[in-house]
């Protein structure tokens, strides 16, 4: 929007200069004309803005280029002129200028005016190089630098003071001059933000910058105007002064001396404390973002790994399934059927016949002698023969020494089934149980023991009853053992 309305500034006034509309040129007859060449750098940088942000075509940037850099030629060979006091022929050489109202050099624009148009033109023909990573920040700076010339040129205007858009006896800045710059200004910072956004950065490090350029424009507009309110009133005083000599106004007329350059000073303090102000909250607000983009890294790395963490327990826990389930098969297939390993007290054989007495809770010094008759008893009422009493004694016995031994106690529940010639015994404990490792060697190796194991006993409790299941870990151990009336046929010897 800012670059066609920057090429319909320029095109009208050139409309303007070729039927001599006199209204077009100057907007009104007592303020300066726009220059010819003033209206035709508006056009050309109003066609390489607009190309410059419509398209990303080669041809389009292209005639960008060319547009920028007419604009920025034309403001650099006028600024030429002013300094080396020559005339290239360039001030008149496309319209012979018919007006000369405010005009030191009949044709020429403004020196501020060629300083814009440098500042608009180069840096635009720069940002075509997309080599070049820098050309956000340099068009910005560019288009804050425009907008402050623009903005106190056209300040005076308001203010009356002719300072503002002349410098010293040179040509002046015309009105729609000063606007069209205003416009122009805007035009770049807002491409440098496009720009900028397009790349994916939320920052804009050029901020601190325009903002202190306003200021600054701000601070200079003021100190104008007190300049010229200041002077005023010292001629007033010096007019009085020189009327009566007695009377003492030299101090109050260095105070008044003083006062816009305090002003001046003051206001450019402002606009660095202000533009470092925008600057330490655009650090700030980097470096939240970066502390927020570093802790939702983290935290996607955390989920990450928890499900790492997680698939890799879950391969564990299936590993180690799958490897107690091996063992329980070996282990049933090396003891004849007689060894079951339970995973689980769902896994457990269910209580046959009654309960044959009270429970017995065994310790140190007590328990194994009543576990002992209780056994007998329940076995001689099943009418078993000696060496099969002799056994379950002795598999019992075993299986509450283990749990005396290495639980400290243990609680053992004898049962009856008379009818099917059936004895069962419960011993359980709440030692920390056997481990993995050592289920193959407690099961199979004699003499072996260790703490948390049933070591030794576990093997004489596989040879001497008929069948045992063992639930271990590290809450506890239950060992149901299971005697018949009539040894049971071999597993090989089964129908």
């Amino acid at each position: 929007m800012a670059g066609l309305l920057s090429t319909l500034l320029g095109l009208t006034v050139l409309i303007g200069w070729y039927t001599h509309n006199e209204a077009l040129l100057h907007i009104v007859p007592s303020f300066v004309a726009m220059a010819y060449n003033t209206s035709l750098g508006f056009f050309l940088c109003g066609l390489g803005l607009t190309a410059s942000a419509l398209s990303a075509a080669r041809l389009v940037r292209g005639a960008a280029l060319v547009s920028a850099l007419l604009a920025g030629m034309l403001g650099l060979l006028t600024l030429a002129e002013y300094a080396f006091h020559a005339d290239f022929g360039i001030d008149q050489l496309l319209m012979h200028s018919y007006t000369r109202a405010s005009v030191t050099h009949p044709g020429r624009m403004a020196m501020s005016t060629a300083l814009s148009f440098v500042l608009t033109g180069l840096p635009l023909a720069a940002g075509q190089i997309r080599r070049f990573t820098g050309r956000p920040s340099l068009i910005a700076l560019a288009g804050s630098l425009v907008f402050m010339l623009g903005l106190i040129g056209l300040s005076g205007y308001f203010t009356g003071i002719v300072r503002s858009y002349a410098w010293g006896q040179l040509t002046r800045m015309a009105v729609h001059t000063a606007s069209g710059f205003l416009v122009l200004g805007v035009g770049l910072i807002l491409l440098a933000w496009h720009e900028e956004a397009a790349a994916g950065r939320t920052g804009r490090r050029w901020l601190p910058l325009f903002v202190g350029v306003g200021a600054s424009a701000a601070a200079l507009c003021l100190w104008q105007a007190l300049a010229v309110e200041q002077g005023a009133q010292l001629a007033a005083l010096r007019h009085l002064e020189a009327q009566d000599a007695g009377m003492p106004l030299q101090s109050l007329t260095a105070v008044q001396e003083a006062l816009p350059k305090a002003a001046l000073l003051g206001g450019l303090f402002l606009a660095a404390l202000l533009s470092g102000s925008v600057f330490l909250a655009q650090t700030a607000r980097r470096q939240a973002a970066a502390l927020k983009a570093a802790q939702d890294s983290l935290e996607v790395r955390v989920v990450a790994r928890t499900e790492e963490l997680a698939e890799a327990n879950a391969a564990l826990h299936a590993l180690a399934g799958w490897q107690r389930g091996f063992l329980r098969d070996v282990l049933a297939s090396v003891t004849e059927g007689k060894l079951h390993l339970c995973d689980t007290e769902g896994d457990l054989p269910p209580r046959h016949g009654s309960l044959w007495g009270t429970p017995l809770y065994l310790h140190a010094d007590t328990g194994l002698s009543a576990l002992r008759r209780r056994a007998t008893e329940a076995a001689e009422t099943a009418h078993f023969s000696p060496e099969r009493i002799a056994d379950l004694i002795t598999a019992v016995n075993e299986a509450g020494m283990n749990a005396i031994v290495h639980a400290g106690a243990g609680t053992v529940h004898v049962s009856l089934d008379a009818v099917a010639g059936l004895v069962q015994v419960w011993v359980e404990d709440t030692g920390s149980g056997i481990t993995m490792e050592n289920l193959p060697r407690a099961t199979l190796s004699r003499g072996f023991t260790t703490a948390g194991t049933l070591g030794h006993g576990l093997k004489l409790m596989l040879q001497t009853t008929d069948r045992l299941w063992l639930l271990t870990g590290p809450t506890g151990t239950t060992v149901v053992l299971e005697q018949d009336r009539t040894p049971p046929p071999p597993l090989w010897a089964a129908p």
